[in-house]
């Protein structure tokens, strides 16, 4: 799937992922969307922080177009100090998430969410 594409022509889309597929298409997607453009806002429900940088290293994505908005390493762990990201309690807490993601969408505009 191009996702320039298919975001030209429409502001909505959503990809429907079979799990034996998911890692690879979340990557896939991911490196496409920081190759198209400058800032994405990456909300993580079910992968911690480092092993989702880790594999976005591996696969050459470039971190630094990257805000993240993680609901799950705070339940798991001491979350890490880094500017890009910030660490919600709990993937239910849907009042964090939606103050995180109003301060990220004032102050950079992200292309994509």
């Amino acid at each position: 799937m191009n996702l320039k594409s298919e975001l030209e022509n429409a502001q909505i889309v959503l990809l429907v992922i079979p799990n034996e597929e998911y890692t690879k298409a979340i990557l896939d997607v991911t490196k496409q969307l920081t190759v198209n453009y400058d800032s994405l806002c990456y909300i993580s429900f079910n992968k911690l922080y480092e092993p989702l940088i880790n594999s976005f290293k591996e696969n050459k994505v470039d971190l630094n177009k990257i805000h993240y908005i993680d609901c799950i390493t705070a339940r798991t762990m001491k979350t890490p100090a880094v500017k890009n990201a910030v660490f919600i309690s709990a993937p239910n807490a849907l009042t964090e998430i939606s103050i995180a993601l109003t301060k990220h969408m004032k102050s950079k505009e992200p292309y994509a969410l």
